[in-house]
């Protein structure tokens, strides 16, 4: 029986050692499985925070590229609206010369009717545009032309003239240039 003891107990030590070879076994399996997670649940923070990195990265750059394009826009557009400021007052300076020199055509031609022919009444028949320019302002250039020359000067209204047509008349409608 010492030999069926020796086997049981060889059994039993076999039985005891497999039990703690296998709860070893798992709790190595276990650990190694833990460490795969982590090292993996640590790779993909890593990559996820490399991936914000780069997403910050990418977004300061498009900032900064639309900062620099509502710049380029800016300047292009202040450029064009000094062109644009630059023609106008060009055009300006034009219709004020065109205005003067309509002006001084017509002072001319008044006092040659009222000097030279003794006309004491002038209608003027003009465009739209050039009756609003001779009554314009608390002392238009028709008062002034009325005081300087002493002679009533009334100014008419014509649609149908262009804008440096005018028409002289006398009191009775007659055409004072063409007698």
């Amino acid at each position: 029986m010492d030999v069926w003891k020796i086997i049981l107990i060889a059994a039993a030590v076999g039985v005891a050692f497999g039990i703690i070879g296998f709860i070893l076994g798992g709790l190595h399996r276990k650990r190694v499985a833990e460490a795969a997670i982590g090292s993996a649940t640590k790779e993909a923070n890593r990559i996820v925070s490399e991936a914000m990195t780069q997403a910050e990265a990418k977004k300061k750059e498009a900032i900064l590229e639309a900062k620099d394009e509502i710049h380029k826009q800016r300047s292009e557009n202040e450029k064009e609206l000094r062109e644009r400021r630059n023609e106008v007052q060009r055009q300006e300076r034009r219709v004020i010369q065109k205005e003067e020199s309509l002006d001084k055509k017509i002072e001319n031609q008044i006092s040659f009717l009222t000097q030279d022919r003794g006309h004491k009444f002038i209608k003027l028949v003009v465009s739209p545009y050039v009756a609003a320019f001779l009554r314009k302002g608390l002392i238009s250039l028709r008062r002034r032309w009325e005081w300087k020359y002493k002679l009533r000067l009334r100014v008419v209204e014509d649609q149908s003239l262009g804008i440096v047509e005018v028409h002289y008349h006398d009191d009775k409608d007659n055409d004072l240039i063409n007698k």
